[in-house]
């Protein structure tokens, strides 16, 4: 699913620093929001997060698309403070860690818990882990 900041088809270099910008931008606003911790500014990082996600991933895919998989590693080292309870983020994760070669062992650590927390859905799974390349 494409970010609707997005819409407009932008040459690589254009989509990297647009995404860049708006994801420093919720960053930035789920970093204020989480020091100013209660219960009402608890729900209001979970739904900057769930608008940050999308953008993250449209810049990994960029990235994910030239197969400069580091590059797309390095994007998601930087959210993990913020998405690493997100299981969309660690299945991406795992499919980037998966996609270098030497990284097998550290992929299934992402697809582990994603496995057994879906264990009653394992057709779902299946169908979301079919997208890598194997």
């Amino acid at each position: 699913m494409s970010s609707p900041y997005l819409q407009v088809h932008l040459d690589p270099e254009a989509a990297v620093l647009k995404t860049t910008f708006i994801q420093i931008k919720y960053s930035t606003n789920i970093t204020y929001t989480a020091l100013l911790y209660t219960k009402d500014r608890k729900i209001e990082n979970v739904s900057l997060i769930c608008r940050y996600i999308p953008i993250l991933m449209q810049q990994a895919k960029i990235y994910w698309d030239m197969e400069n998989y580091q590059q797309v590693e390095k994007i998601f080292r930087k959210s993990v403070e913020f998405c690493n309870e997100h299981d969309t983020w660690k299945l991406n994760v795992a499919h980037v860690l998966f996609m270098q070669e030497n990284k097998y062992k550290e992929a299934t650590g992402f697809y582990e818990p994603i496995v057994k927390k879906n264990y009653d859905n394992v057709s779902g799974v299946v169908v979301v882990l079919s997208y890598v390349n194997m």
